[in-house]
């Protein structure tokens, strides 16, 4: 669940990267993943607390695999049009698969039944993102 919080964390910066730099498709499919992810983050943190996991996320401060570098968004900032859709599409794809790796461990191994309920439903989800994701990436 932390791990999962912290990949929804981290992608911020890059889904607020989008307009301006991507076209429409693009910007409306970041917009909507800010949205539906910053709620995704709810859950997780409201079944974090029942748990009694408190204080700070340790995998937050970390560079793991799918979350967008400081030296990554540094590159995008930069970017615009296609060279911005290509880079910033790679790294939306690393991220919704590894949150789908993420969502599938806790699934098949988690404890707690709402847990796995939970990991079930976001795995479900973020594999119809990337779906969407495919279908629309240049």
């Amino acid at each position: 669940m932390q791990l999962a919080e912290a990949l929804h964390g981290r992608v911020v910066p890059l889904l607020e990267l989008a307009p301006g730099r991507a076209g429409e498709p693009l910007t409306r499919v970041a917009r909507r993943l800010g949205t539906a992810h910053e709620k995704g983050r709810g859950r997780l943190r409201a079944l974090l607390a029942e748990a009694g996991v408190t204080g700070d996320n340790p995998h937050a401060l970390h560079d793991m695999p799918g979350m967008p570098t400081a030296d990554e968004l540094r590159a995008l900032d930069g970017l615009h049009g296609d060279a911005f859709e290509r880079r910033f599409t790679a790294l939306l794809r690393a991220y919704l698969n590894q949150l789908v790796l993420v969502a599938n461990g806790e699934r098949d191994a988690g404890g707690a039944a709402r847990v796995r309920e939970l990991a079930k439903a976001m795995a479900g989800e973020h594999t119809k993102e990337l779906a969407e994701l495919d279908r629309i990436a240049r």
